[in-house]
This record gives structure tokens, C-alpha cells and sequence, in this order.
């Protein structure tokens, strides 16, 4: 059970961490399109 759980914290930890580079790369692109059009 012990196991059971910590993979548990293990994965969502993991999930996280891609929920947090995805909203990262979008909002690079997002300022990236910013720049372009103030140009």
C-alpha cells in the first residue's frame, strides 16, 4: 500500500510538472506573437 502511494505522489508530481511546461511553452509563443505584431 505504502508503494502504491507514493507512486501516486510520484506521478502526479510528474503531471504537474507537465501541465507547468505546457503553460509555459504557450505562453513564450504567446509573447512571441505579441512581439511580432508590435513590430
Amino acid at each position: 500500500m505504502q508503494a502504491l502511494e507514493e507512486r501516486a505522489k510520484e506521478e502526479k508530481r510528474t503531471v504537474s510538472n507537465l501541465c507547468n511546461l505546457l503553460i509555459e511553452q504557450a505562453m513564450n509563443e504567446w509573447l512571441n506573437q505579441r512581439k511580432k505584431t508590435t513590430d
